[in-house]
C-alpha cells in the first residue's frame, strides 16, 4: 500500500548539513521531512576541528553549549607556510567568550550527529529511503520504499550523490 507524505520541505541526506538544516527549520517552527538512504545515522569518521563560525551556527540552532561540554578546546597549533621544516607556533586566541575572539574546538563527529538527531522531533528523519527517480521541474519524488513523497514547497539536496545523472 502506497503512503503519501506531504511536507513543505524535503531534505535529502541526514549528514551534518541535512540534520542542521532540519533543526534550524524546526527551531523556526517549519516542519520538514529528512530522507536518509541508510538504515540508521551514519556516524563514520572521527572528529572535526570547528572554528568560530561553526560554533556560532551551532549556537543558533541551540546545541552549541551542549557540544562545547563534550569538545576539546584547541590551545595552540602550528602553521607550516613556505618552509614546512620550520613551522611557526600559533597561540590559539582565548575561547572563554563565545562571541569574542576565535573559538577553535575539536568535536567528535558522532557527538555532533547524535546531538542534532536527538534535538529533532520524532518522525522528522525517515531512514532507509532510497531515491528511485525524481522529476525535473516537479516537486514529486518516488522512493524505493514504495512511499511517494510530495513536496509543496522545495526539495533541499544536501547530498549530491542522490541527484547525479
Amino acid at each position: 500500500m502506497e503512503t503519501a507524505i506531504h511536507e513543505d520541505i524535503l531534505i535529502v541526506g541526514a549528514g551534518i548539513g541535512g540534520l542542521t538544516t532540519a533543526l534550524g527549520l524546526h527551531r523556526l517552527g517549519i516542519r520538514s521531512l529528512l530522507l536518509e538512504s541508510s538504515d540508521s545515522l551514519r556516524i563514520t569518521g572521527f572528529a572535526l576541528t570547528m572554528w568560530t563560525n561553526a560554533w556560532r551556527a551551532l549556537d543558533c540552532v541551540g546545541i552549541g553549549d551542549s557540544l562545547r561540554a563534550k569538545s576539546l578546546q584547541i590551545q595552540d597549533f602550528q602553521i607550516a607556510a613556505g618552509n614546512p621544516s620550520q613551522p611557526s607556533p600559533v597561540q590559539s586566541p582565548e575561547a572563554d567568550v563565545k562571541f569574542g575572539k576565535s573559538e577553535i574546538r575539536c568535536v567528535r563527529r558522532k557527538d555532533l550527529l547524535e546531538t542534532l538527531e536527538r534535538e529533532l522531533p520524532q518522525g522528522t528523519i525517515r531512514y532507509s529511503s532510497k531515491p528511485f527517480r525524481g522529476f525535473k521541474g516537479s516537486f514529486s519524488l518516488d522512493w524505493c520504499d514504495t512511499n511517494k513523497s510530495t513536496c509543496r514547497g522545495c526539495v533541499l539536496g544536501l547530498n549530491d550523490s542522490y541527484f547525479k545523472n
